[in-house]
């Protein structure tokens, strides 16, 4: 802001020494900080609201440009109009529905080949008593 050399520094305290006195001059450069600090304060606030105001602006901006846009859009869809200019040509939309189309058929048969070995087992009723365990066979004595 102000670009004070030491030199203008000094010169200015002499002088406010010389014309205020010693006695007088703390109590002048309190005042002087408080002048600053208030001064800084409003200047602060000035650009909060300055910028405040400036992103209100810049989004009644864009407010202003999407209405524009879905008002020459209207009646169109606007999902196919993003399409467009994503895959204008429809390469990447046919090789999509390719691809999805090969899994599925690669899917169905697999499940068509695994289906007959799949075997669901059934577990017993709970009202049934449940098969007895055959007790192990006691081992056979080797012959003398």
């Amino acid at each position: 802001m102000f670009d004070l050399a030491w030199s203008e520094i000094a010169l200015i305290v002499l002088v406010a020494v010389v014309v205020l006195g010693p006695k007088e001059l703390p109590k002048a450069m309190r005042t002087v900080a408080q002048f600053t600090r208030k001064a800084r304060k409003l200047a602060g606030e000035f650009q909060g609201h300055w910028n405040e105001m400036v992103r209100e602006a810049e989004l009644e901006e864009v407010k202003s440009a999407v209405t524009k846009v879905t008002s020459t859009v209207t009646g169109t869809n606007i999902g196919s109009e993003v399409e467009k200019l994503i895959d204008p040509s429809g390469e990447f939309t046919r090789e999509l529905g390719d691809t999805v189309a090969k899994t599925k058929q690669d899917i169905e048969s697999a499940a068509r080949i695994d289906a007959p070995a799949v075997s669901v087992p059934t577990a017993a009723p709970a009202s049934e008593p449940a098969p007895a365990q055959l007790a192990p066979a006691p081992p056979q004595q080797a012959a003398q």
